[in-house]
């Protein structure tokens, strides 16, 4: 395949929204953005706009997701609608015979969202098709170890994260707390993992503040985690990640958006993890079927079993 045909799900900027930086990130790795879908009129004449103003895309709008998948000729579509719109047109991609690239958190919003995950990862399966969640942090990785050099070949012991997520209380969970997980996937691949000694530093619905403290348990091997989150309406928002104390905190340039990990005085650059993780994406689109990743696969279902067990905490003290 020499240029993947790939439909926006979710195109407008709106809130946190990425569809016009994923639509130019896409073509810029070789992919083909043909069309796209918003909820209504209105979403799609202003999607069009930022697409063209921000990506330089023209593409086909529909205000119905599902005419286009029946109309147009994808291979894949992206889906970057909000979280509660993600079930369906995960369902939808898949009676279409289209690999996904899925925002995170892959489902949030409702108490069976981890047997719905288990049941659309083995659908995916079966049918061949490369399912992937947008979880770029692990990307960030080769920067960190370029910072602290002494922590290669280092047990985890302990890890820690900083996020700025729009939402609040427990929708911060959803929000942000893929990110530190897929980070210790990365960092401490494991067939199981485990979520253990779970305490937050409230449990107030509307909370901007949240500490989330656990033991990541990967495959018996504990590892001490501690994620502070602090609500941010928009950008920059901080960010940084610690492993066994180390600190990394995340400097973006806003005149380019350029990325930078700083530690005291010392500064490197960051190749934009989104970037990378798309061309990933890409990659495996051109690659012969069946393209289905088992690793990714499992790393979906354990991260949404860690989501759930961590959503369920935070729930159990306000019911």
């Amino acid at each position: 395949m020499s240029a993947p045909r790939v439909g926006i799900i979710g195109a407008r900027r709106s809130h946190q929204g990425l569809g016009p930086f994923v639509a130019r990130i896409l073509t810029g790795v070789g992919a083909e953005v043909p069309a796209f879908s918003c909820t209504n009129e209105a979403s799609v004449a202003e999607a069009s706009e930022q697409l063209q103003k921000l990506a330089g895309i023209s593409a086909k709008g529909y205000a119905d997701g599902e005419r286009m998948l029946a109309d147009e000729s994808l291979d894949a579509v992206a889906i970057l609608a909000p979280p509660r719109a993600h079930r369906v047109w995960l369902e939808r991609a898949l009676e279409a015979g289209l690999d996904v690239l899925c925002e995170k958190p892959f489902l949030w919003g409702a108490d069976d969202d981890l047997d719905r995950t288990l049941e659309i990862v083995d659908g995916f399966e079966r049918a061949g098709l490369l399912l992937m969640e947008n979880c770029q942090w692990p990307a960030t990785l080769p920067a960190f170890e370029q910072l602290h050099p002494e922590s290669q070949g280092e047990p985890l012991r302990r890890f820690a994260m900083r996020l700025a997520p729009a939402s609040a209380g427990v929708e911060m969970i959803g929000d942000a707390l893929p990110h530190p997980i897929s980070v210790l996937q990365a960092l401490v691949p494991s067939k199981t993992v485990g979520i253990e000694e779970i305490h937050f530093s409230t449990h107030a619905d509307d909370a901007t503040q949240l500490s989330v403290g656990f033991r990541y348990v990967a495959d018996e091997q504990p590892v001490e985690v501690m994620i502070e989150l602090s609500a941010s309406p928009g950008q920059p928002r901080e960010a940084g990640l610690a492993v066994n104390g180390r600190w990394a905190h995340r400097v973006i340039r806003l005149r380019d958006y350029a990325l930078f990990f700083a530690s005291g005085a010392q500064v490197i650059d960051v190749p934009d993890p989104l970037v990378t993780h798309l061309e990933t994406f890409v990659e495996a689109l051109r690659a012969d079927r069946p393209r289905v990743s088992a690793a990714e696969n499992i790393r979906i279902r354990q991260r949404m079993s860690a989501l759930d067990t961590l959503r369920r905490a935070f729930t159990r003290e306000n019911t």
